[in-house]
């Protein structure tokens, strides 16, 4: 299947497959490819003569490299690109391998003021830092459980059994889907590249994922150890809380195009729709995306517009102010 995330089953010329090999391989830089990667070369410059991927692919298949479908957001790049990384900082490849990439934000545009939204991805990427919340591995602190003096334990041994609990899967990078252009003809895969070489796609947050926590009276006591001493219960707060607080219409931000899209929010779509990069203007005034005229690729997963979501960057911007 080679970097593919498309399940097609590669149909191509096969009288044309040892000559391509023999081409590929007669470069020396190339013969550290491995096989797989090779098959997916040959079967994408046969399904898409025109794609201008390969120059790329093979680039990262030396290196034993693809691009990522998912994994963490790392960093923001103004004015419209982000590093995202294979693993996060608490589950890591046993060899210690965690490739990194950098996506520049489809159809996001890069001109224009980049402070707004600078502020913004930098309070994104710190949201677990949880300003005004409670940071995930301080729930320990506040567990009804852990105040109570249990024979025969000791208390100190009790709190840190706790806070071992809380920091148990923790993570401080969000995590991330990143969706490429299809190229929506026959058996064409994915196009990676913009018009300049770039890995340029759409990068969807997962909104269910818990981000911090807060104290709140709930009726449902089935979050069993996590009652405060106040009568109060500590529980999660997932991103899409936050993000997309006060929209009008929640799933305009989905990837309604997308499998399970509803469970995701469009980056790209967020920051035209909230004002923090620009967007075009028509003839009759409305509102659109502006599209790279320089990315040859076919974008038929067009996310559309939104309603603005200014509740929910004042949050983002509140949560994850630095400290």
């Amino acid at each position: 299947m080679g970097s593919s995330v498309l399940r097609f089953l590669p149909y191509y010329d096969a009288g044309k497959a040892i000559p391509y090999f023999d081409q590929l391989y007669g470069v020396q830089e190339n013969r550290t490819i491995w096989w797989s990667d090779a098959l997916d070369l040959l079967f994408r410059t046969q399904a898409n003569p025109n794609t201008k991927d390969i120059p790329g692919l093979i680039a990262l298949y030396q290196k034993h490299e693809k691009p990522l479908f998912s994994g963490y957001l790392r960093k923001f790049v103004p004015p419209n690109k982000v590093v995202i990384s294979e693993f996060s900082d608490r589950f890591r490849d046993p060899e210690g391998h965690n490739q990194t990439v950098t996506i520049t934000l489809l159809d996001v545009s890069a001109e224009g003021n980049s402070k707004a939204v600078t502020e913004f991805m930098t309070a994104l990427l710190n949201v677990k830092q949880c300003n005004t919340l409670i940071r995930k591995t301080d729930g320990y602190k506040y567990y009804a459980y852990l105040k109570t003096d249990v024979a025969g334990v000791d208390p100190a041994q009790q709190k840190q059994r706790g806070k071992d609990l809380d920091e148990i899967g923790f993570y401080p990078e969000l995590k991330v889907v990143i969706q490429y252009p299809e190229g929506g003809y026959g058996y064409q895969q994915e196009e990676f590249f913009n018009g300049k070489s770039e890995l340029s796609g759409i990068v969807l947050l997962d909104k269910g994922q818990e981000v911090c926590l807060q104290k709140k009276m709930v009726t449902n006591t089935g979050t069993v150890g996590r009652l405060a001493e106040d009568g109060k219960y500590i529980v999660g707060v997932k991103l899409g809380e936050l993000m997309i607080e006060g929209a009008k219409n929640q799933n305009e931000y989905s990837a309604n195009y997308f499998r399970s899209g509803d469970d995701f929010i469009n980056l790209n779509k967020y920051l035209i729709a909230n004002g923090l990069r620009t967007v075009c203007l028509t003839e009759n005034g409305l509102r659109t995306v502006c599209h790279d005229e320089d990315d040859p690729r076919p974008v038929l997963h067009y996310f559309g517009l939104a309603d603005p979501a200014p509740d929910g960057v004042k949050k983002i911007l509140t949560v994850g102010a630095a400290q």
